[in-house]
């Protein structure tokens, strides 16, 4: 492994996650308990950092080795699977979420910014207006990827107040970004109100509950259809432009770019995400994104006749819902 690789894979890695250098620093010299003069001449190339000194950065956050040496291997470019325990997060995991914020606080600051994502299910940021809607992301979670306990209900999860605020936080800067695209599936709520009829089924959610939910996917549709009319954000009046795929949306991907600075992301396991900070990797995911975009039908402000059969057809699935309430 040739050493400028290892260098210059683990500065890609770190620079993704501090956009703003003096942060970088300031974490550098506290985890390897070096003077800010060593850390900065390590960054600028002046110096490598020893195999020790990245192994020891590489565990205290939360870096793989396989990444940074497998690396080099013909094809392989640097992808970071965040896995964060939404229930119980740990220091490390909110560290990952802040990590998140602090790149959007720099993205959002830039005029040149651009954001483009798929959904084939409810759009994560946007549901951290409703806490029930959050709820259930983490249920379905904590259900498939968690140890279940037997008899553990909807009711039983308790989210963090902090983590509830990052979300929060989270949609404040994506709706404080210059100019963002949606393109949405088809069955954007028909997939997501069919997982709520399962667990219903199983007893695992209350009748209130599910009264409550419902309120929460038809307030979320109007939402939506309301930012679609307007082409905007309603409180920061950034540019919102909606798109509604005429082929099936495999996965949840997003695509950040701006002058300096490219940035993409899968969703995984409901609500964990790989991500890259890799340029050339992410000009094919662009492309892959802008592909999505030319098989689709744009619903913002113009296409109303699109837009209210789109939208008509959320509200139908979501009707799913009362026939479950009305069987009691």
């Amino acid at each position: 492994m040739k050493k400028f690789t290892l260098q210059a894979n683990l500065l890609g890695i770190l620079n993704g996650r501090y956009p703003v250098k003096a942060q970088l620093v300031k974490k550098l010299v506290e985890i390897l308990n070096m003077e800010r003069e060593g850390v900065y001449r390590r960054l600028r190339g002046e110096a490598v950092f020893t195999f020790a000194e990245v192994a020891i950065i590489a565990e205290e956050m939360g870096i793989s080795l396989d990444n940074l040496i497998g690396i080099d291997l013909e094809k392989a470019r640097p992808f970071s699977l965040v896995l964060i325990d939404y229930e119980t997060p740990s220091s490390e995991d909110y560290e990952m979420c802040e990590s998140y914020m602090r790149l959007l606080k720099v993205l959002k600051g830039d005029q040149t910014t651009r954001c483009i994502e798929t959904w084939n299910t409810l759009p994560h940021p946007l549901i951290s207006k409703y806490p029930h809607l959050v709820r259930f992301h983490v249920f379905k979670w904590t259900y498939q990827y968690k140890n279940y306990t037997p008899g553990k209900k909807y009711e039983n999860i308790i989210l963090p107040e902090r983590y509830i605020e990052l979300m929060r936080e989270n949609l404040e800067h994506m709706k404080d970004i210059p100019y963002t695209e949606y393109i949405f599936d088809k069955r954007l709520f028909t997939d997501f109100v069919n997982d709520i009829c399962y667990f219903y089924g199983l007893g695992l959610i209350s009748k209130e509950s599910l009264v409550q939910i419902r309120k929460e996917l038809n307030s979320c549709i109007d939402y939506l259809e309301q930012r679609a009319i307007s082409g905007k954000f309603e409180d920061t009046g950034k540019e919102l432009q909606m798109y509604v795929a005429e082929t099936h949306i495999e996965q949840n991907e997003c695509y950040i770019e701006s002058d300096i600075y490219t940035f993409s992301m899968f969703r995984v396991l409901t609500i964990n995400a790989v991500s890259s900070v890799d340029g050339t990797r992410n000009e094919r995911i662009k492309n892959w994104l802008l592909g999505h975009k030319r098989l689709s039908t744009h619903i913002s402000v113009s296409g109303e006749v699109e837009r209210i059969k789109f939208f008509s057809a959320q509200r139908n699935a979501v009707q799913k819902l009362n026939g479950l309430l009305e069987e009691e």
